[in-house]
């Protein structure tokens, strides 16, 4: 899932680190509604994806994007997330 982009993996020296807050044990997936659309439409790599995940958001009134997902607000985030490119 991490190789087809479906799943955020961060490169830590050797090891590919797997950041918790993408996991939701409520869904049938075991991930965050929405995470797999989001991550697919950033060009991005994986450690930009995940920090403007956590990050507060001036567009979403200070919130993460990542919470915006837990609530339900999954396309929102996808339009802002269409603009994230690498820098």
């Amino acid at each position: 899932m991490a190789k087809s982009g479906e799943l955020l993996a961060v490169e830590d020296g050797r090891f590919l680190r797997f950041p918790h807050w993408q996991f939701d044990d409520q869904t049938e997936d075991g991930l965050v509604p929405g995470l797999r659309r989001v991550l697919s439409a950033m060009d991005a790599s994986p450690f930009q994806k995940a920090a403007w995940l956590v990050s507060p958001n001036r567009r979403f009134r200070g919130k993460a994007p990542i919470d915006l997902l837990r609530a339900g607000k999954i396309d929102q985030v996808y339009e802002e997330a269409v603009g994230v490119v690498s820098s």
